[in-house]
């Protein structure tokens, strides 16, 4: 299960976890929840974006929004020194979406 979990205003967030060498994918699986592709110049920009962030500071967060079928969001961090990045997934309130969202923060990573 994901760390921890919220609400507002319609959506929920999950929050995890995730292996540095796992971002790619489980943005890439993310993106797919939401119905759209996650394409080499996203994985660039997303590359990018996270060398700038620390999960220690929330003014850093990286914050990218999955719109498709529908509408998903993550904000990750680098946790500094340990090979993790912290991960935050809004989406909205749906059950069997929570359940595939709590699946990749919960076996998504190696």
């Amino acid at each position: 299960m994901g760390v921890g979990a919220r609400a507002a205003g319609g959506f929920t967030a999950i929050a995890g976890w995730v292996h540095d060498s796992a971002v790619p994918a489980f943005v890439a699986s993310l993106a797919a929840l939401a119905g759209r592709t996650f394409d080499d110049a996203d994985h660039a920009a997303l590359d990018k974006e996270l060398a700038a962030t620390d999960a220690d500071d929330p003014d850093t967060w990286a914050s990218v929004a999955l719109a498709g079928d529908v509408q998903l969001t993550v904000e990750l961090a680098v946790v500094r020194g340990t090979g993790t990045t912290l991960a935050q997934v809004w989406f909205p309130d749906d059950g069997e979406l929570r359940e595939r969202v709590d699946a990749l923060l919960s076996h998504g990573h190696p």
